[in-house]
């Protein structure tokens, strides 16, 4: 595989990731690549799911990407992903 799963974080809509690549696979095809692994993992462990979501779709179409550089350097993006939610869990 062409990049590196490093961490995962979700709050109440949205859920996070913290991934490493080369630059062999576009974003795009990376984000389509996670998505698909995920919802087939969680369709597989608990079908019940599937069943209750319009149209049996897991995810929306839309995302958000951020590159690392100097205004996000690694160790505040694995930060950021990691407390997501964190606020809802008291």
């Amino acid at each position: 595989m062409s990049f590196i799963f490093w961490k995962l974080g979700t709050d109440n809509n949205y859920v996070h990731f913290l991934v490493q690549s080369i630059p062999k696979l576009s974003t795009t095809r990376i984000i389509t690549i996670v998505k698909r692994i995920i919802a087939r993992k969680v369709f597989d462990q608990h079908p019940e799911v599937k069943k209750n979501l319009w149209g049996g779709a897991f995810w929306i179409d839309g995302y958000f990407v951020n590159t690392m550089s100097k205004f996000g350097d690694e160790k505040s993006i694995f930060k950021y992903v990691r407390d997501q939610g964190i606020e809802n869990r008291i």
